[in-house]
């Protein structure tokens, strides 16, 4: 259950170039803000220029522990999505997660979802994607 959602667009944020080790030719797109109590998608963003690359943060709020399993998801059409990166509980609150690969996977909408959620509390998500 989405708690609330939205996002911002990042266009000169040089915390996020160095957090990421981009250049200043680079630009990011967009970051989305989504925060779930239970199972279910995120605030879908679109992006006239794409994305094609990722990262995604989690961070547990409240609760005795919680597990969860979040996935950002791609589109090429806003409507028929498939997983683009993981977070689950094993990676840990607060750690911020990159495809495993530099493969770019060129995307028109992202999303946020939660497939698993339990032990009570929420979960925040972030997730910044980029163009480059």
């Amino acid at each position: 259950m989405l708690i609330s959602g939205g996002g911002s667009s990042i266009r000169t944020a040089n915390e996020v170039f160095d957090l990421f080790g981009l250049n200043s030719t680079e630009e990011i797109s967009f970051r989305g803000v989504d925060t779930f109590a239970g199972l279910g998608d995120g605030t879908i963003h679109f992006s006239n220029q794409g994305f094609d690359r990722y990262s995604l943060f989690v961070k547990a709020i409240g609760g005795i522990g919680p597990t969860w399993d979040v996935r950002l998801q791609g589109s090429p059409d806003g409507l028929l999505f498939t997983d683009l990166i993981a977070h689950t509980q094993a990676d840990g609150s607060g750690v911020l997660k990159f495809p495993p690969d530099a493969i770019p996977r060129p995307t028109y909408a992202v999303k946020s979802k939660v497939v698993g959620l339990t032990g009570g509390g929420s979960v925040q998500v972030i997730w910044i994607g980029m163009r480059g």
